[in-house]
């Protein structure tokens, strides 16, 4: 999100290398000065400071992110795509009695893990809903548990998750939202 993630990297030398470096130059990015801009208020934005997280490639069907406080999902298909800003999101608010799922993707391809490493796009389900019922359900409860296990945040958590190709969701990464 803030700042680049580099998601299905080959532990190959040359290749963790690479995307170390382009992690740590990654505040210096247009996308990530304009929404440390938008996040604070001051004259001179703050250097975000990156750090590397190394953890498995989850083969997901779809991903994306919670908004604790708000209660909100973006999700789309594939790995990583709500992330990466600008790309189409499904959205469903959680407030009230039920949930209201108010945008659908349009995307029509979606990124995969390459066997090699990096990501492919193959066809996704366009114009169909990415969350079922359930999904929404037990997104929902895994970001209370987040919420129960970390405790209060002053504006919420920013929860990654993925849904793999079984249905099983993965919690990748809770942050403070900004």
């Amino acid at each position: 999100g803030l700042n680049k993630s580099v998601p299905n990297v080959a532990m190959e030398e040359e290749q963790v290398n690479r995307a170390i470096r382009a992690v740590w130059a990654s505040p210096f990015l247009e996308k990530s000065i304009f929404w440390r801009a938008m996040a604070v208020s001051s004259p001179t934005v703050p250097i975000a400071e990156p750090s590397v997280v190394v953890m498995p490639t989850v083969s997901a069907r779809s991903s994306g992110v919670i908004l604790s406080k708000e209660r909100l999902i973006s999700a789309n298909w594939g790995i990583g795509s709500v992330v990466e800003a600008g790309a189409p999101v499904e959205e469903i608010s959680l407030e009230g009695s039920t949930p209201h799922r108010f945008s659908l993707t349009v995307s029509r391809q979606k990124p995969v893990a390459n066997a090699e490493g990096g990501l492919e796009l193959v066809d996704a389900d366009a114009g169909e809903p990415v969350l079922t019922q359930a999904n929404i359900a037990a997104l929902d409860a895994s970001a209370r548990k987040v919420e129960q296990v970390l405790g209060d945040s002053l504006r919420g958590w920013d929860i990654e998750w993925a849904i793999d190709e079984n249905g099983k969701i993965w919690v990748l990464q809770a942050r403070p939202n900004m």
